[in-house]
């Protein structure tokens, strides 16, 4: 028996209330099977970026850890001084 022909098996075995679900998960299957493009691939980013407004940028995030060290570092050579 071929890899096609146990699949359509088993999905004849499926209860009928499994069907929605099995439907749902083989769609996401052949999508993400599917090559993406450039520009699908920048819309997809784009989107989830506008998703995340209060997500600082990777500039404004270093810049907050290096301004922290240096705040950690006045703070421990204060202290042993």
């Amino acid at each position: 028996m071929s890899i096609r022909e146990e699949a359509h098996s088993i999905i004849d075995r499926l209860p009928p209330e499994e069907l929605p679900t099995l439907l749902r998960l083989m769609h996401g299957l052949v999508q993400r099977a599917a090559p993406v493009t450039q520009e699908e691939r920048q819309a997809r980013l784009a989107a989830l970026l506008g998703s995340m407004p209060r997500l600082p940028s990777v500039e404004r995030f270093l810049q907050d850890k290096h301004e922290e060290t240096d705040r950690q570092e006045a703070r421990l050579c204060g202290d042993q001084a």
